[in-house]
């Protein structure tokens, strides 16, 4: 059995703002051996964040769910 991890909020949007940085390549790469556990509400919390994160960030809609899925499609 895979050893698991738990995923919050605040790591995936890291992973969202830094494509590039260590947080998204452990979470895209270097954790494949783990489980990605998160609460139901992690979604919630993306879902009212939207909005934020695209200003943050500058992706426009389809980029931003098209990251998410990457993130998250492990979880």
């Amino acid at each position: 059995m895979n050893k698991g991890l738990i995923v919050d909020t605040n790591i995936l949007i890291s992973g969202l703002v830094t494509p590039s940085g260590d947080i998204a390549k452990l979470i895209l790469r270097d954790l494949k051996q783990y489980e990605l556990i998160s609460p139901q509400f992690l979604f919630d919390e993306l879902i009212n964040k939207h909005q934020k994160i695209i200003k943050v960030t500058g992706y426009d809609n389809s980029e931003l769910k098209e990251m998410i899925y990457h993130f998250t499609k492990r979880i």
